[in-house]
């Protein structure tokens, strides 16, 4: 993955792409239910107490759901959203969340998973950005 400090890091935790690539479309296609994505030793100078997420996914792919666990993939989710349904899939759009627990400062592993139909198609996911 690619990671952007948004801004003054002491007042913007931390934002994570969806993948390494060319720069021009950080992003990972076709997330499917069951898919997990890690993230590792992200640096959060703050504590998060919430979350953004850019995706898109056209109405066929709709009611999917993106879970955030903390340290483990295996941990219980600390936050979740909706996959919010786009006209296009070249069209992303931003949803935010609640945290149900903290992120305390410091170094954290970050696992995003995906939830739905089995075997089912659930978005592209753009980045994830977490605030305090």
């Amino acid at each position: 993955f690619s990671d952007f400090v948004a801004g003054n890091q002491n007042n913007q935790p931390r934002r994570v792409f969806g993948a390494n690539n060319d720069g021009e479309n950080p992003f990972v296609a076709s997330t499917y239910s069951g898919t997990v994505l890690e993230y590792k030793n992200v640096n959060f100078e703050n504590a998060a107490s919430s979350f953004l997420i850019s995706s898109a996914a056209t109405e066929a792919y709709s009611g999917q759901t993106l879970k955030v666990h903390l340290d483990s993939p295996d941990n219980p989710a600390i936050g979740e959203v909706v996959i919010p349904t786009t006209e296009e899939w070249s069209t992303y759009v931003e949803t935010s969340a609640e945290l149900t627990s903290s992120i305390p400062a410091g170094n954290h592993d970050i696992y995003i998973t995906f939830a739905g139909t089995p075997a089912r198609l659930v978005c592209d996911f753009y980045y994830i950005e977490f605030k305090e």
